[in-house]
């Protein structure tokens, strides 16, 4: 399994420019740091195996799915998903790529 290397934070207000401006993610307000400093990312990847039922049932259950479509379209949906995942995936085991990331830091002790 590739891991990623970690990448140490120095400036808050320059990594979250990165994710609000490059990346296009949201930053909902309040204090960013929370009062932690120290911030290391790290992200890897890991294989998790899924049936393809369960496959489709997670899939269904997403919010541009089930929550998005009417009932009708999610059963065409689902009956394509079925499918394709039988041409192009044959077998009792998906074994579906997730990316974990996480962005640790230290918390100063309160006095």
């Amino acid at each position: 399994m590739a891991i990623i290397p970690t990448v140490r934070c120095s400036n808050m207000k320059t990594s979250l420019a990165f994710y609000t401006g490059v990346l296009d993610f949201e930053h909902v307000g309040g204090d960013y740091a929370a009062g932690f400093s120290g911030f290391e990312t790290f992200s890897y990847d890991l294989a998790v195996p899924y049936s393809p039922e369960a496959w489709r049932g997670r899939i269904r259950a997403s919010a541009g799915i089930g929550a998005s479509l009417p009932p009708d379209q999610v059963e065409s949906f689902d009956t394509e998903l079925a499918r394709l995942l039988e041409e192009s995936f044959p077998g009792d085991v998906l074994r579906v790529l997730h990316r974990v990331f996480a962005i640790p830091g230290t918390r100063a002790p309160t006095s």
